[in-house]
């Protein structure tokens, strides 16, 4: 199955974090990580192109995929550099190590009519799920509330690469007319699924400071 498309994901997520600052000057430097849970999915309809295997004598033929991305749970391990902007308020950059569950399901299926002499095409079925480790970069700006208290809102990018797997159309029944020589039977025509997955994410924390 040949082909590519894109699409966005949307939802919502939260979760916790933790982290620890140094402060040297007007600069903090620290690490951080946190974990959440998510809503973010995006579905799609592909339209894809099937190649037999010569034997079978059919030529290449248009696929229709109805297909889900899921991320049900990601977190980050970051270092953290802060500008001591103005009293009560820093603005930070951070980067590293992401990691999260990537989900990819769908169904494939061929016009019945685009297949000369088989007897029939079911529908093919893909599921994949696959924790990945990845990268992130981002930044935002962070300000005192009062006593301990602090709020935070931040950009993050995040890479998780590319997962991919086996979709096969199982093809039943014997093609004639192509060959008149004589039938032969066809099993199988494999496609492959993959996809990259990378992610924008905007989001709005509390922290507290314990010293």
């Amino acid at each position: 199955m040949l082909g590519s498309d894109s699409h966005r994901f949307q939802g919502a997520l939260g979760g916790f974090q933790a982290g620890y600052n140094w402060q040297l000057q007007n600069f903090l430097i620290g690490i951080e990580t946190d974990i959440q849970a998510s809503g973010q999915r995006g579905s799609q309809t592909f339209l894809g192109t099937i190649i037999f295997p010569p034997q079978n004598g059919s030529p290449p033929t248009t696929s229709t995929t109805n297909y889900t991305d899921k991320l049900p749970w990601f977190g980050t391990l970051r270092g953290r550099a802060d500008l001591i902007a103005a009293d009560h308020w820093l603005i930070y950059a951070s980067g590293g190590l992401a990691y999260g569950e990537v989900e990819l399901s769908g169904v494939s299926s061929i016009p019945p009519s685009s297949v000369g002499g088989i007897a029939s095409v079911p529908p093919a079925a893909f599921s994949l799920d696959s924790t990945r480790v990845g990268w992130t970069a981002g930044a935002g700006v962070e300000g005192a509330i009062s006593g301990n208290w602090s709020w935070k809102f931040e950009y993050l990018y995040l890479n998780f690469g590319s997962v991919s797997g086996a979709s096969p159309f199982v093809l039943t029944g014997a093609s004639c007319t192509a060959h008149p020589g004589g039938c032969f039977a066809v099993s199988s025509v494999a496609g492959t699924a993959s996809t990259r997955v990378t992610d924008n994410v905007v989001r709005f924390g509390m922290n507290y400071r314990f010293h």
